[in-house]
């Protein structure tokens, strides 16, 4: 039986001079991406709904949108047209309602989850595509 070579990830300088456009990366999972992708060398911009700046490591843009807000849209391509062309986009925004039973929770709350996890998904991408 062949052995595969052992392949390890490089985190020096594989995306130097790249964009890289995280939604939802304030906190979690985005912020642990954008992370791992500035080690590698990419230039972070940060696109959450928080409205006032998070503390980012030096030369990172931090951009406050909502992506469940009617504007989203307008914003996001507003953002594209300044940026220009991306090379990456990581569309990972998304909310979890309060736990409770699934019966228990109200329409509102099912609308604001539709409208990040998946309208958010598809503006994010819409825009940058056409930038």
């Amino acid at each position: 039986m062949a052995t595969q070579p052992h392949l390890s990830m490089r985190t020096d300088d594989l995306l130097s001079g790249r964009i890289a456009v995280v939604t939802g990366g304030a906190n979690g999972l985005g912020l642990a991406i954008a992370k791992r992708l500035a080690a590698s060398g990419a230039l972070i911009v940060i696109v959450d709904r928080l409205q006032d700046r998070p503390a980012f490591p030096p030369g990172w843009q931090y951009c406050g949108i909502d992506l469940s807000k009617d504007d989203a849209d307008e914003r996001l391509a507003d953002l594209a047209a300044r940026l220009g062309q991306i090379d990456i986009l990581v569309a990972n925004a998304g909310i979890v309602p309060p736990w409770r039973g699934i019966a228990e929770l109200e329409r509102a709350q099912w609308e604001e989850v539709m409208r990040i996890n998946v309208w958010g998904v598809a503006a994010s991408m819409t825009a940058f595509a056409l930038a």
